[in-house]
C-alpha cells in the first residue's frame, strides 16, 4: 500500500542521487574543472526536486519539466506520496518513473564512464 510506495520512493533517492553525482563527476574529465559544475549541480537538484521551492508554484512550463527529469523524485515526489498527495496508480506509476530514472543514471553514468577512462592518462609507479 501507501507505506510500501514511500519506503521504495525513499530508498530509489539513493540511486538517483548517486547517479546525478556520478555523471557530474565525470564531466570533469573534459572540463577539467568541478569548480563550477559542484555548485550547478547543486542548484539544478535543490531547485528541480521541490528542496527549495514546492514544484506546484512552479510555472507549468518548468514544472512539467520537473517532473520529466530525475530530480522530483529526489524530494517532490516522496513527499508527495508520504503526505498520500498521490497515492494508488499514480503513486505507483511515479515510483516506477523513479526506479526507470535510476536505471538510465546508471547506463548513462556507465557510458561516460567508458568514454571518461579512454581519456585517462597516469603516469608515474
Amino acid at each position: 500500500g501507501q507505506v510500501g510506495l514511500t519506503v521504495m520512493s525513499v530508498l530509489l533517492l539513493v540511486p538517483l542521487r548517486f547517479g546525478i553525482v556520478y555523471a557530474s563527476g565525470l564531466l570533469t574529465f573534459w572540463t577539467k574543472n568541478y569548480i563550477g559544475l559542484h555548485p550547478g549541480r547543486t542548484a539544478l537538484i535543490t531547485f528541480l526536486s521541490g528542496g527549495l521551492v514546492p514544484l506546484a508554484f512552479l510555472p507549468e512550463w518548468l514544472r512539467v519539466m520537473a517532473y520529466a527529469l530525475p530530480f522530483a523524485g529526489m524530494a517532490a515526489i516522496p513527499g508527495m506520496i508520504y503526505v498520500e498527495q498521490l497515492s494508488g496508480t499514480t503513486a505507483a506509476l511515479a515510483v516506477a518513473g523513479q526506479a526507470a530514472w535510476a536505471v538510465a543514471l546508471w547506463w548513462l553514468g556507465r557510458a561516460f564512464w567508458n568514454r571518461a577512462s579512454r581519456q585517462l592518462t597516469v603516469h608515474g609507479g
